[in-house]
């Protein structure tokens, strides 16, 4: 069974593992990215994890949010790492003379959930990804969405309100910088919470919690509903760290659907639960050179 080199570079941690061919993470080093002490020092501290694993691997894949250009591998702008520009593909290749392929997290993991979790044996899907960003992949007639420039899946940065709050892309108002993890703790200040603090402080009764909770659960539903007239899909698939702390989300989504969605559009859409969990960017990541599931 062959094994390849999964990276999960995301902005606080990133996850260094080793995947099968029947996808299963057969050993993982988690590590603090760093980002903000520069690219290289966070790309070499994961060169070193690398070269710690058994050389039985045969390729690097590495997923990374941000907006990428797959043919020279090459992290055009990562807005949570503020990275610009750096040669991902190229510096693992020159360590490791193995083939390397980049892609963005998300549509990994979007990948993954198609290869072995949710998605599986699905044509017309949407996956939607809330954490601390927002991310999709897009599978359309039985193809992973790429776009004309690569960008195809930023559905965290669908705007919902046109003058809503600044967003790190650059816009406002959109889905990320309403209803993200980053977003969500921000909304409490002058308080520093997590958005796992906030959710928690909403069971509760607090009242600036809840109405904080409510308003990106309905941020959600609105971007859904969208996702539903655009897209088609036969499955949403909802995932990522934020959605447990959001009471109901999945049965809200439904009745937003029902309710506001265009007919024809939903007549055989099911909403669901990403089944992979944290470890769906890794697995994709791994595997993020082919475009479709192989059996």
């Amino acid at each position: 069974m062959s094994v390849t080199v999964g990276i999960d570079l995301g902005a606080t941690k990133t996850a260094i593992g080793l995947v099968d061919s029947a996808g299963h993470v057969v050993q993982v080093e988690r590590i603090l990215t760093h980002a903000d002490q520069g690219y290289e020092q966070s790309l070499e501290r994961i060169a070193e994890v690398i070269a710690s694993f058994p050389k039985s691997y045969q390729s690097i894949g590495l997923g990374i949010a941000g907006q990428i250009d797959p043919q020279s591998g090459i992290l055009l702008f990562g807005p949570n790492l503020r990275w610009r520009n750096v040669p991902i593909q190229s510096f693992f290749e020159k360590k490791f003379s193995l083939p390397v392929h980049i892609m963005q997290d998300v549509r990994a993991a979007a990948l993954a959930e198609w290869k072995y979790g949710a998605g599986k044996g699905c044509e017309n899907f949407v996956c939607l990804f809330i954490g601390t960003g927002i991310g999709g992949g897009v599978v359309a007639e039985g193809k992973l969405l790429d776009g004309s420039s690569h960008t195809a899946g930023e559905l965290g940065h669908m705007i919902i309100e046109r003058e809503g709050p600044p967003c790190t892309c650059g816009s406002r108002g959109c889905l990320e910088a309403l209803a993200s993890g980053w977003a969500i703790a921000k909304q409490a200040e002058p308080e520093v919470l997590s958005a796992k603090e906030i959710a928690e402080a909403a069971r509760k009764g607090d009242a600036k919690a809840k109405k904080i909770i409510e308003n990106a659960t309905q941020a959600i539903v609105t971007a859904c509903i969208s996702i539903t007239n655009i897209f088609n899909p036969e499955r949403i698939i909802i995932g990522g760290g934020v959605p447990p702390g959001l009471p109901d989300l999945l049965p809200r989504i439904r009745e937003g659907i029902r309710h506001s969605a265009l007919p024809a559009a939903q007549k055989k859409l099911q909403v669901l639960p990403a089944l992979l969990g944290a470890e769906a960017n890794l697995i994709g990541a791994a595997f993020g050179n082919l475009n479709e599931p192989q059996e």
